[in-house]
């Protein structure tokens, strides 16, 4: 589940999640401009497996901390889509 955190990071969970789509990837994206803890309740309510939270300051860096729901891992990946789609399908 790609959740934005602002305005710039819901523009940019949409483009990302129809890109990481075309890759593939099964991806949900919340709609209703909710806050960042109504987005993780929904995702942890939902079992998702993973969660990347985007907003202005991961698109300066062009990078974002992707976390698994189950583990409660997190690492650090580049906001590409190709490379992205690569690593979430990639078994744990």
């Amino acid at each position: 589940m790609l959740v934005g955190a602002d305005g710039p990071g819901r523009e940019a969970a949409q483009q990302l999640a129809f890109a990481l789509r075309k890759e593939g990837v099964a991806v949900d994206v919340d709609l209703r401009s909710r806050s960042v803890k109504a987005q993780m309740k929904h995702a942890d309510r939902a079992n998702v497996a993973y969660v990347m939270v985007l907003g202005s300051q991961e698109l300066e860096q062009n990078e974002a901390t992707l976390k698994e729901m189950g583990s409660g891992n997190v690492e650090s990946v580049t906001l590409d889509a190709a490379g992205l789609a690569q690593r979430l399908t990639r078994p744990v």
